[in-house]
């Protein structure tokens, strides 16, 4: 029994540790296609495939589409991605392998991040 919970503790563990890769970087473009990449996506300074081979490479998407989350949710994710691209700020994006639209990886995080201090 002992083994059984071990087991399934270590699979759990595996699945969240690979299920979120984080890129660092700032927006370089953005897309919106509904049907197409989860109906909006970006591209970063960094390449997700860099960071997670089984992604396409290029771009990330939001779902706006709303195919693995509310639309609303997904709103709020693309909200902040445009925010970061129109201050020119520093993005963390944290992503996902499960559910790939049209081969792109899906953004399940973001945060703008703040100006280095002078």
């Amino acid at each position: 029994m002992k083994l059984i919970i071990f087991v399934t503790g270590l699979i759990l563990l595996a699945g969240s540790a690979s299920a979120q890769n984080r890129l660092d970087g700032k927006v370089k473009a953005m897309l919106v296609q509904p049907g197409t990449f989860g109906g909006c996506a970006a591209t970063f300074t960094v390449d997700p495939k860099s960071i997670n081979s089984i992604c396409d490479p290029n771009w990330l998407s939001a779902d706006c589409d709303g195919n693995f989350r509310s639309k609303s949710e997904s709103a709020l994710q693309w909200n902040a991605i445009q925010l970061a691209a129109v201050t020119d700020r520093d993005i963390s994006v944290f992503f996902s392998t499960s559910g790939r639209l049209n081969g792109k990886c899906r953004v399940v995080r973001v945060d703008i991040l703040p100006d280095a201090a002078p």
